[in-house]
């Protein structure tokens, strides 16, 4: 497992467009998500086993992607859900199939896509391919040096995919190859979040030795990608560094057009919330603790949010500490069966919400490498 950061970063950026199926609501406004739900947990992998994530065409078809070893030792990289079991698919060409070893996969009811590793001795990119309407799979291999760590789609056939060395693979169309680009960075980039194909924001971090973590974020405008935060070199960077900042990471966007407002969450030991209206470029801050997140003062830092609307967002944090916003406050979710009080920092990744509003948490179980995939029904 990679532990080189302490703290983890959310970039939201609040939009008319739903982050997720880039669904438009006219008027910016939306209900309080529920956090009212009936628990299920599901054991699918134990030591050695790493989780990449979740995506589900529904309740009962889902996918869980990562590396994932059962209780005799056998080694498989993605699972089905078919509403009662978690099952191996089972490749007959894993390399020409999958590609990868999967550290993230999205979809949009078309296809889903993995990205990963396909080479550990020598870190190459791998993407996988599953198509929901002929049921195959396809896999792609690229020599660059590197893999990714995390995988975007607005929702209509465009992806994009960031990796280590500042390195993005993009593809735009359903039928359409995949672009290599490199940006002008050296940071591994983990995280994207975006707006659309032409508004595109990505978290990337560097581990130098003996020293803390540092973040940078990267932002895809009408010019291309530039710079927008850089706790190495902060002159003209819109976002600032926050008070009590100790590395950050976990990203996604929101905008609203309609009231020219763009909000910016960074999550970590300190969490706040960049507000700018009009002119981008000034932005004003907001602690979440102010609003009622208390991590910090439980002495734990957040490790990830999932955000479904301004109004539904979830912020994971350490020893299995989730926090529900509703639009009006933030609310400790205690979720049955997980341990309590624990001393390990077990990592949850992505949420993902089907369209009757069940939710999928892809989550370890502990350090030694358990993982799980916890489901949650709502309660009306």
């Amino acid at each position: 497992m990679k532990y080189t950061f302490l703290g983890l970063i959310l970039l939201s950026l609040f939009s008319c467009n739903d982050p997720d199926n880039s669904k438009e609501n006219k008027t910016c406004e939306f209900p309080a998500g529920n956090r009212n739900f009936t628990w299920r947990v599901d054991t699918v992998g134990w030591w050695p086993s790493e989780m990449g994530g979740v995506y589900a065409f529904s309740d009962d078809d889902a996918y869980a992607a990562g590396y994932f070893s059962d209780k005799k030792g056998n080694i498989n990289s993605v699972l089905h859900w078919d509403g009662k079991k978690w099952s191996p698919v089972i490749f007959s060409n894993p390399i020409a199939e999958l590609g990868n070893n999967p550290n993230d996969v999205t979809g949009d009811g078309e296809i889903m896509v993995t990205v990963g590793l396909y080479d550990y001795s020598s870190p190459k990119p791998g993407i996988g391919e599953y198509n929901n309407s002929t049921k195959k799979w396809k896999g792609y291999q690229f020599q660059n040096d590197g893999g990714l760590n995390s995988v975007w789609t607005d929702g209509q056939g465009y992806f994009i995919a960031a990796g280590d060395n500042g390195i993005i693979f993009e593809k735009d169309g359903y039928n359409a190859g995949w672009v290599y680009k490199k940006l002008n960075s050296d940071f591994t980039f983990y995280k994207i979040a975006g707006i659309s194909k032409n508004e595109i924001f990505i978290l990337g971090y560097k581990d130098p030795v003996a020293q803390k973590a540092t973040n940078q974020v990267w932002s895809k405008g009408k010019s291309g990608w530039s710079k927008i935060f850089d706790d190495r070199d902060t002159s003209g960077m819109p976002l600032k560094i926050p008070e009590g900042y100790d590395s950050y990471a976990g990203i996604s966007a929101f905008r609203c057009e309609i009231e020219n407002s763009l909000n910016i969450y960074l999550v970590g030991w300190e969490s706040v919330l960049y507000k700018a209206k009009g002119p981008p470029g000034k932005f004003e801050i907001t602690n979440l603790a102010n609003l009622g997140l208390t991590l910090r003062s439980q002495r734990k830092y957040a490790s990830d949010i999932t955000l479904f609307s301004p109004n539904d967002f979830w912020i994971s944090g350490e020893n299995y500490s989730f926090f529900h916003w509703n639009g009006s406050n933030f609310q400790p979710i205690k979720i049955p069966i997980l341990p309590e009080n624990i001393s390990s920092v077990p990592r949850t990744k992505r949420f993902f919400k089907t369209n009757t509003g069940k939710i999928f948490i892809p989550s370890e179980l502990e350090t030694d490498q358990i993982l799980a995939v916890l489901q949650g029904i709502q309660i009306k």
